[in-house]
């Protein structure tokens, strides 16, 4: 303890009384606050040993504070000062000093009793536990990682816990669906909780696809719903035929598996680079058809009693655009903006598929002041449990947690589809009309699509939002357009195709 005082010495050495007389100029207890109270105010003069800063008014008195190095407004309790009013107005101007104690780092302005739970190695609130054994741990800094029992590289979605780091017999996917078997994979129609509709593997690398039964549906938003855009005009529309749709966006193994490469801005990222199992980003949308084109062929090698045909046609220079009987190839393709809402919808018109239904945005929070944690809808349920986005993206470049997320690891919708709210914005085929014709039609739309017709000029919409997008932009009915060439590390996209 260091003091700016000097404290007279102790009379009795043994210091063994609780009870010490103010004024008699003894410190009976030894604590250094005692000696002569001329005014009566309870503290001893500074003379006499006290603290008393003014012993001759009685409104003058000390305070006690804490000297606070690293300033975050929590003093470090070894370190106790009594001060006059006058020394006070000096230390807070420099913002030394603090009326609370508790700081277990004064040299660290992040560490303090008020300071949340964070992985970095640190008691960021000063609980004696660090990172994960803190039960205060905040989740949105930690890996949700999913026990591996067979060591078959597939999680149980039963067993979960909440870890700083990659942990041996624990992954980032949740897929397993026996985590008693190594053997025992999704290419069992019965296995993957129901999700798993059918699939095909290439170069190791599995391709799970959902159903999307035909039907009728909403697409769009009304004029009441938070942060709708007048492009958004709702309409009731119809798909004629089932759509097999790939159960997560096509990540950088699948897209490596097909073409032998890795474009991806996030590659290397701690959460991405083990398995590559996050989507695949920094592609362009010929690029895409470029990939479709290659399932096809590949989906043609695996079932060989099933030949389907290309969807685009590509120049030598990798120019593609789709065929005139796009939406009725059997092909690998790029959904249509209608097929991939339908899908993301599953059946509810609010802007999210939720467990609860009805997930509708805060009319308050639409913009980046959603973007704060524990976003919560209007039914109560937590956003950041359905996709990654703003609230549940942190840190910058250099942080393992910034960026790209690994698929799968969200609540997946009605249809199984999984990171159909954030984690990237997913290309679709249809060109970006401002004003789409579907919004005045006075009947119902059977599998609306509006072609591209310049591959060089023409726009495409994307669709669902990405890791670091406001809740706004997640919503069902929300569109944007993107370039053919357009690449970057917040645009990916998953393929479907007909039974």
């Amino acid at each position: 303890m260091i003091s700016w005082l000097v404290w007279l010495g102790c009379t009795e050495p043994d210091c063994s009384t609780n009870e010490d007389v103010v004024g008699d100029g003894i410190d009976q207890n030894c604590d250094g606050r005692d000696g002569v109270d001329f005014d009566g105010d309870g503290q001893a003069s500074r003379a006499s040993g006290g603290i008393d800063c003014n012993d001759n008014d009685l409104s003058v008195l000390a305070r006690l504070y804490y000297l606070d190095a690293d300033q975050d407004s929590w003093g470090d309790e070894e370190q106790e000062l009594w001060l006059c009013p006058e020394d006070v107005e000096m230390g807070l101007q420099n913002g030394m000093l603090a009326e609370r104690y508790g700081d277990c780092d004064d040299e660290r302005d992040f560490i303090h009793p008020n300071s949340i739970e964070v992985c970095d190695g640190f008691d960021n609130d000063c609980n004696g536990l660090v990172d994960q054994d803190d039960n205060n741990l905040d989740s949105l800094t930690t890996i949700r990682l999913y026990e591996d029992a067979d060591l078959d590289g597939w999680g149980n979605i039963e067993k979960s816990q909440l870890y700083c780091e990659l942990e041996n017999g624990w992954v980032l996917n949740n897929r397993d669906c026996d985590d008693t078997d190594a053997n025992n994979d999704c290419m069992n129609p019965d296995c993957h909780f129901g999700l798993c509709n059918t699939s095909f593997t290439f170069n190791d690398e599995q391709f799970d696809f959902a159903l999307v039964p035909a039907g009728t549906g909403i697409i769009g938003s009304p004029s009441s719903e938070a942060a709708h855009e007048p492009e958004e005009g709702q309409v009731t529309i119809e798909l004629s035929s089932d759509l097999y749709m790939l159960t997560t966006p096509v990540t950088m193994a699948m897209y490596e598996a097909m073409v032998s490469r890795t474009p991806s801005m996030f590659h290397n990222s701690p959460l991405c680079r083990e398995q590559m199992d996050c989507p695949v980003e920094t592609i362009s949308f010929h690029e895409a058809a470029l990939f479709a084109n290659t399932m096809t062929t590949a989906f043609n090698q695996h079932i060989e009693e099933e030949q389907r045909d290309h969807c685009y046609a590509c120049t030598e220079d990798n120019i593609c655009e789709p065929i005139q009987t796009f939406t009725t190839c059997r092909g690998v393709r790029l959904p249509t903006e209608t097929e991939w809402e339908y899908a993301a919808r599953s059946g509810s018109e609010a802007p999210f598929w939720t467990i609860l239904g009805d997930g509708h945005l805060n009319d308050s929070h639409i913009s980046n002041d959603g973007c704060g944690r524990d976003w919560m809808l209007e039914n109560g349920e937590l956003l950041e449990n359905y996709g990654w986005f703003c609230a549940n993206n942190i840190g910058d470049l250099d942080d393992p947690f910034y960026g790209s997320k690994p698929v799968a690891l969200r609540q997946p919708n009605g249809l199984g589809l999984f990171d159909m709210i954030g984690g990237i914005w997913e290309m679709t085929q249809d060109q970006y009309i401002d004003e789409r014709p579907l919004s005045t039609t006075t009947t119902v739309p059977v599998d609306p699509y509006f072609p591209i017709y310049n591959p060089q000029l023409d726009a495409i919409v994307r669709k669902g939002g990405m890791w670091g997008d406001p809740p706004s932009d997640l919503r069902a009915a929300r569109r944007e357009p993107i370039s053919l060439d357009y690449q970057n590390g917040d645009v990916g996209f998953r393929v479907v195709m007909r039974p």
